[in-house]
């Protein structure tokens, strides 16, 4: 059986997908609403790892990170 142990506090991870160039301050305003302050926003990432999602989302989909304490 597990045991009780204490642990170090962890930040929330969010990753977004869009090919929306302009969605990010409005994404980043209604998250910060949820879950306080970012404190670590990525650049815009190009998504090139897959193609699964281009025949729902299209092409150039970009990823953002945001981390929250």
């Amino acid at each position: 059986m597990g045991e009780i142990k204490n642990f170090n506090p962890e930040n929330l991870i969010i990753g977004v997908l869009s090919t929306k160039d302009d969605v990010e301050p409005g994404l980043r305003e209604r998250l910060e609403a949820e879950f306080g302050p970012a404190d670590l926003v990525s650049e815009p990432l190009n998504f090139s790892w897959t193609s699964y999602y281009d025949g729902e989302m299209g092409k150039n989909i970009k990823r953002w990170f945001y981390s929250f304490s």
